[in-house]
């Protein structure tokens, strides 16, 4: 897989950019921490059920490894197109034997979720899919995951979300006490241009119910769907 971050803002395939990326965001994983569990706790199943999960977006493994926490009997395939992410989860997530999978995937491609072996009682992604970019192919991407959803089964994202235009922008920028700063190696040109609005009417058209925001402080909040 060669695809790219289409901004330039990132080079997953890259292992000592990888290894920076996840050094910078280790100084704020007690926040992040705490919003992938609240993830977790918020699949509604019993905590001793033998569900089975993908993470869209694997990255080092951050959120199998709250979703284990919650879920000590869950089965997690973990999917990702850098292989150095790949590699950095294996390693962070060993300790879980065969509870825990990897596959390659590539979110621009339509074929992503051929041969994932689904479907899954949970999909759950965490600040992966805005790095598509493109809101077409987000829309799709929705949609294609709606097939691989058990009946009953959710679809849960945790990622970041632009303010619907610039007076909302600036908003945003004054609630967080100064202008909002990108984290770095990301220019602004890389926030994504996905509104909230339009992401849940795309859950909506992909056949999802009870289409809603669970929680959102900003830019950051988790959308979440069923299907029926």
């Amino acid at each position: 897989m060669t695809s790219a971050d289409p901004l330039g803002a990132h080079d997953w395939h890259d292992g000592a950019y990888v290894d920076r990326w996840i050094g910078a965001r280790h100084e704020s994983d007690a926040d992040r921490r705490s919003q992938m569990r609240r993830l977790a706790a918020a699949i509604a199943v019993e905590r001793d059920t033998p569900i089975r999960v993908l993470d869209i977006g694997v990255g080092y493994g951050a959120l199998t490894e709250e979703l284990l926490r919650v879920f000590p009997s869950a089965r997690v395939l973990g999917v990702d197109f850098s292989e150095p992410m790949l590699e950095h989860a294996a390693r962070n997530l060993a300790r879980f034997g065969d509870q825990v999978t990897f596959a390659r995937a590539d979110l621009q491609n339509s074929d992503w979720a051929v041969g994932l072996d689904g479907p899954f009682d949970a999909v759950v992604s965490s600040q992966a899919i805005h790095n598509v970019r493109h809101p077409e192919r987000v829309r799709q991407i929705y949609a294609e995951v709606a097939t691989i959803v058990a009946p009953g089964g959710c679809f849960m994202n945790l990622d970041i979300f632009s303010p619907p235009g610039d007076r909302a922008g600036a908003t945003y920028a004054a609630a967080a006490a100064g202008p909002e700063v990108a984290p770095p190696g990301v220019t602004k040109r890389a926030a994504p241009p996905l509104p909230l609005r339009e992401q849940l009417a795309w859950l909506d058209e992909a056949g999802f119910v009870e289409v809603d925001v669970l929680f959102k402080d900003l830019r950051q909040g988790m959308i979440v769907g069923y299907r029926p």
